[in-house]
């Protein structure tokens, strides 16, 4: 009976076939089935051990290596075993917390959400820091005070890339963050960059100048 109540909740088939294949009884299968559900909605980790996941979560997308949902079950299950928490019978066999766990997890914290990250170098990821920003934002000081750029000088510049790379899965990370990243091994594949202004203020007709940040 386990058997034919792991093939409905984990291959994803209906009971009224496992049921005519088996010859057991079809509403006992039900009750089985229905039961084992139950159990493995139920909340298994506290509530201070689910924050504490939810703030490694938040932490690991912030850094460029949020986690799959796939990795998110397998991780919740060690953090049990670790714990020596009594887990349902289905996260022993599969080495992961059940996708009702999930489901359940992601209801009750609505911080979270599956978002698709951005393929992000560890380069990249590396030089956006606090002093390289701040030497950036220094230097465009200098710049202005310099150049003295009238308002209608002054453009907005926004690049992207389309690159040829398998986009990575969706990761677990905090809602409404503007921009969730990856790590990926490199920035590899055909690059097509595209440049587009759009001026900042209205004004005459009087020519824009672009300073490249090659000139910081």
């Amino acid at each position: 009976m386990k058997k034919f109540k792991e093939a409905v909740i984990n291959q994803n088939l209906s009971i009224r076939s496992v049921a005519k294949d088996t010859g057991i009884s079809k509403s006992l299968l039900a009750d089985l089935v229905k039961k084992t559900q139950k159990l493995s909605r139920r909340k298994t980790l506290t509530k201070d051990q689910e924050e504490l996941l939810v703030s490694y979560l938040r932490t690991t997308s912030k850094m460029c290596h949020g986690l799959t949902t796939m990795q998110t079950r397998e991780l919740a299950y060690q953090f049990a075993e670790a714990n020596k928490i009594v887990t349902p019978s289905e996260w022993n066999t599969n080495n992961k917390a059940g996708i009702h766990w999930l489901h359940g997890f992601m209801n009750r914290h609505k911080e979270l959400s599956l978002r698709q990250p951005e393929s992000t170098s560890l380069s990249r990821t590396s030089s956006f820091n606090k002093t390289n920003t701040t030497t950036f934002f220094s230097n465009l000081e200098k710049l202005y005070k310099k150049h003295n750029f009238a308002p209608n000088m002054i453009w907005n510049l926004d690049e992207t890339g389309c690159m040829t790379v398998t986009k990575p899965p969706k990761v677990i990370a905090v809602r409404d963050t503007k921009q969730v990243g990856q790590i990926a091994s490199a920035e590899r594949g055909t690059l097509t960059t595209v440049l587009f202004f759009h001026q900042c203020f209205r004004g005459n007709n009087s020519p824009c100048v672009y300073i490249p940040t090659s000139l910081f």
